[in-house]
């Protein structure tokens, strides 16, 4: 049953977790990277866009192989073909061109990048066009982060009129098709224009803000992900560009992992306990240590016999209802989620349900009393490993489903 407990826990974090654990710009050397926008076509305003790209081996002692492959927009990827480059010991690859001059292709889409033995690289790219003025254009990171299921991110930057036009974009990184929802607002937060990206397993699509929307200055982007399965993963940009030069700006999505659009009527941090019900494992008598802040929730779930921990969860309260996901502690279960969501009766009464994949697929319930509240209201942690980090998702080829858990 402490698998149970466990999954309950990685449900919240899941759902919660989706959007806090998964944020910023890239942190150290990893083993798998997305270039989200990549691309060989031509553009708007006399544009030609390329892509060049350099991978970094850091090794001085080995060399490594990198397998690359071209995710082409609004196409299902799940079995396109990759290609290996073998990079010496401190060597660096370097490729001009690369989705024409490697893959004999014209048009665009976004790049994946990973090795078989977990071997740790960086890449980095650049994007541009060329003129009679030299060549105008912006980097893309090698992105080891994602966003996941449902949880919503923002843009700013968005410039469209004044001698600028803007593009959008999502990537996803699913092996189910997934939709996502750009919202595009301007300056004074008045809604300009909407797009639903219905994206097919591990593709993108990129439009251009302009052929939906007339000129209005400056303003952002609010992401959404209306695919709530603990597959949907993606990522979103950005990419303002002046009309005269062709000299472009590339913005990554910031993710809401402080749940700033919802509503919390509640604070219910303090020691909980309860029993949780599993329909394929049974009961168990639980102890939950909860904290929020704002709407953030987090909480440890421990076996009432024996103290040990058995989950983590991580989600979010949204006038009275809790939504969450789970990781569970326990080897057994480790690559078997849940979530679910709750109703808070009271601040001393809560009672939900949950569903998941695995032991946890015929799904089960829990209630919760508190046994007393915490005197201050307690900061929530962001689980190990970093802000919105993301392992390799791959481990084997191309057509592996699986992935590893956060790094």
């Amino acid at each position: 049953m402490r698998s149970i407990t466990r999954c309950l826990v990685w449900i919240a974090l899941l759902l919660v977790l989706a959007p806090s654990a998964f944020g910023a710009s890239g942190s150290g050397f990893w083993n798998w990277y997305l270039i989200p926008a990549a691309g060989s076509l031509s553009g708007a305003h006399g544009a030609y866009w390329r892509l060049d790209l350099t991978v970094l081996n850091p090794y001085q002692w080995r060399s490594i192989t990198v397998r690359i492959r071209f995710l082409r927009e609004k196409t299902d990827n799940t079995s396109a073909p990759y290609r290996d480059f073998a990079i010496g010991a401190g060597s660096q690859l370097s490729l001009t061109d690369v989705i024409y001059t490697q893959f004999g292709v014209t048009g665009k889409g976004a790049l994946e990048l990973w090795t078989q033995d977990g071997a740790y690289f960086t890449p980095n790219a650049r994007s541009y066009t060329t003129s009679e003025h030299g060549s105008f254009g912006h980097e893309i990171q090698g992105q080891d982060w994602l966003v996941y299921g449902g949880q919503q991110a923002f843009t700013s930057g968005v410039h469209l009129g004044d001698g600028y036009r803007t593009n959008i974009g999502v990537a996803s990184v699913s092996d189910s098709s997934i939709t996502v929802l750009g919202e595009v607002f301007d300056n004074s937060g008045q809604l300009r224009w909407t797009y639903t990206f219905n994206l097919l397993p591990w593709s993108n699509e990129q439009v251009a803000v302009s052929s939906f929307s007339g000129d209005f200055g400056k303003g952002w982007v609010r992401w959404s992900c209306q695919s709530t399965g603990s597959d949907a993963a993606w990522v979103a940009y950005a990419t303002p560009a002046d009309n005269t030069s062709n000299d472009a700006i590339y913005y990554e999505e910031r993710l809401d992992d402080q749940y700033t659009t919802v509503i919390p009527d509640y604070n219910l941090s303090g020691m909980w306990y309860g029993t949780m019900y599993a329909y394929a494992l049974g009961s168990e008598a639980i102890d939950v240590d909860i904290w929020q802040d704002g709407a953030t929730v987090t909480g440890k779930v421990y076996d009432d016999s024996t103290g040990f921990r058995i989950m983590y969860l991580y989600g979010y309260e949204d006038h009275g209802t809790i939504y969450f996901s789970g990781t569970p502690y326990v080897l057994d279960y480790v690559d078997e989620d849940l979530w679910g969501t709750a109703t808070v009766f009271s601040e001393t009464s809560i009672s939900g349900t949950f569903t998941g994949t695995g032991v946890y697929s015929s799904g089960g319930s829990f209630s919760l009393y508190q046994a007393y509240p915490y005197g201050l209201q307690a900061k929530a942690q962001a689980p190990a490993g970093g802000h919105r980090h993301f392992a390799h998702p791959r481990t084997t080829d191309p057509s592996s489903k699986g992935r590893s858990g956060p790094r």
